[in-house]
């Protein structure tokens, strides 16, 4: 995520021609320009701008397996330009204007053609790279273990653990934390896409579900958190969403923690 903020705000204040930006990492498809526009297309500006459509690319760009992959400069590196082209071409090849070789050629050319900004995007990704590698080496066999096993978590456990697990002691949270704790919890798993229908299980759905059949519109984790409604379920009982809802995330945070402990605390 630094990786990305830093590369948007270089790009951003590089004042990049956009057709060479577009010619090296821009992978909308090579035939788009001959689908009819019916005026829904914006002109596209001659400098790139540190926009939504700039951040979507580095996104794509920048995906959390990339560093698992050796290569000099990453995705941005001049050498990334061979893989680019077996996917992408572009429609000289595909019109038979220019052969694989051809393609791959006329690609490096525009990568050295935009130097130095196009080194200086290789060398901060080769940057941030050898910093995980070294942090990696530095973590002991347990560690090793425990982030393997970590990554496995699904995206709720991840978020949970994250916020409610003391890394020093390694107790949860108390359930009754307070909202200094828990906001910026939910506010991550609504940044994170983490779906509230997909991913809240158990009595918690059912309360979420009992009160929007009685025309609740709530459609958020930070939503849940700050709603005072509840509903009677089937033990007679009153529920509250908000209590529901922290309380599953507070044990998808002890599914966790049992299972990085397995490592944590072996004998």
């Amino acid at each position: 995520m630094l990786l990305r903020s830093a590369a948007f705000e270089y790009i951003g204040h590089c004042k990049l021609k956009t057709e060479i930006w577009d010619g090296l990492f821009d992978f909308a498809g090579p035939l788009n320009d001959l689908i009819p526009d019916e005026g829904k297309s914006k002109p596209t500006p001659s400098i790139v701008k540190p926009d939504d459509a700039l951040m979507k690319s580095i996104n794509a760009l920048l995906r959390q397996e990339i560093f698992d992959q050796v290569l000099t400069g990453g995705p941005f590196g001049k050498d990334s330009q061979l893989y680019f082209a077996r996917s992408h071409p572009g429609r000289a090849f595909l019109f038979g204007g220019e052969t694989f070789a051809d393609a791959i050629r006329r690609r490096q050319a525009l990568w050295d053609d935009g130097y130095p900004w196009t080194e200086g995007l290789a060398r901060m990704f080769d940057a941030a790279q050898e910093e995980l590698f070294f942090e990696q080496d530095a973590l002991g066999a347990d560690g090793r273990r425990a982030e393997a096993r970590f990554i496995k978590l699904n995206p709720l456990q991840q978020v949970a653990y994250k916020h409610l697990v003391s890394l020093r002691s390694g107790d949860v949270a108390d359930q009754i934390t307070g909202s200094n704790r828990w906001l910026p919890l939910l506010r991550e798993l609504d940044a994170r896409g983490i779906s509230l229908d997909r991913d809240l299980q158990g009595q918690a759905r059912e309360v979420l579900m009992a009160l929007r059949k009685q025309g609740s519109k709530i459609a958020t984790w930070e939503e849940c958190y700050n709603s005072k409604a509840g509903v009677i379920l089937g033990d007679g009982k009153r529920h509250g969403l908000r209590r529901e809802v922290t309380h599953a995330i507070h044990n998808a945070a002890k599914s966790a923690d049992y299972g990085l402990g397995k490592i944590w605390k072996q004998k």
